[in-house]
């Protein structure tokens, strides 16, 4: 829940205006009152209001009340707009609804319905938060797994078994011998990278029973032609609906003579 809820009463009623702002102060709102054009976008400014309440007749100097509630949200497009009139009739309420109001209130104020069109606001910014702060450790995550795939010392990939490899760390491209990612990227894995194709059937066929696979053996096929053991730890990767993507993993070259078990 949004603690800082911030609101902004732009009207030119001053006792009106006043009166509503002692009102929602006293409910715990951080409160500015704005009575003509100029205070409305200065406030904007200081305040960085979440929820604006307008005087829909409001007589700025520059249009009415929603001309300034458009210049306002292109400021601050997430800012929510409550309109607030004693005048309304159908020309106001389409320019109101194509104006992207969110909520349209008759004076005087209902103090409920008032209410509840707040709860609806300070939800919607809530909302908006989350996704925000989601999107951003989203980001921090995925900045951090590149880090280590970028510098990991052991080869790391994803790869679709219609696909091939749809990416491919430095490591592993260095391990097969390959000069960019880009060449592993074009391999066709049956014919260009396992040795025996029934290595790569082993490993869907144990994705699809265990969803993981631990240190599972494969020879694998160098650009030169040279031939590897390498160690298979991977994982399968479902989308939201349960249905395969692709696979993830590491994978290390094991030693000839480790290879045979010496």
């Amino acid at each position: 829940m949004t603690t800082d809820q911030r609101i902004l009463i732009v009207d030119d009623d001053v006792d009106f205006a006043e009166s509503l702002k002692d009102e929602l102060e006293s409910r715990g709102y951080r409160m500015a009152v704005a009575h003509n054009a100029r205070e409305a976008l200065d406030w904007e400014t200081a305040l960085r209001p979440q929820v604006v309440l307008m005087d829909i007749r409001l007589q700025t100097g520059a249009g009415d009340g929603l001309d300034l509630l458009e210049q306002l949200k292109r400021k601050n497009p997430a800012l929510l707009g409550i309109v607030m009139t004693a005048y309304a009739n159908l020309e106001t309420a389409i320019k109101a609804v194509q104006g992207e109001v969110f909520a349209f209130l008759r004076k005087p104020i209902n103090q409920a319905a008032l209410s509840a069109a707040l709860a609806r606001c300070f939800e919607k910014v809530d909302r908006e938060q989350q996704t925000h702060e989601t999107i951003a450790a989203l980001r921090v995550s995925e900045e951090r797994y590149r880090s280590i795939f970028e510098n990991a010392l052991v080869g790391i990939f994803r790869f679709a078994p219609s696909r091939g490899f749809i990416d491919a760390n430095p490591a592993l491209v260095q391990m097969l011998g390959y000069d960019t990612r880009e060449e592993l990227l074009a391999l066709d894995l049956r014919k260009d990278l396992y040795s025996d194709p029934q290595d790569l059937l082993a490993l869907v066929d144990q994705h699809l029973a265990t969803k993981t696979v631990r240190r599972l053996q494969a020879t694998w096929k160098k650009k030169n032609g040279d031939r590897i053991t390498v160690s298979i730890s991977s994982r399968l990767v479902l989308d939201s609906e349960g249905r395969a993507t692709y696979y993830e993993g590491l994978v290390q070259e094991i030693p000839d003579r480790k290879a045979a078990g010496q």
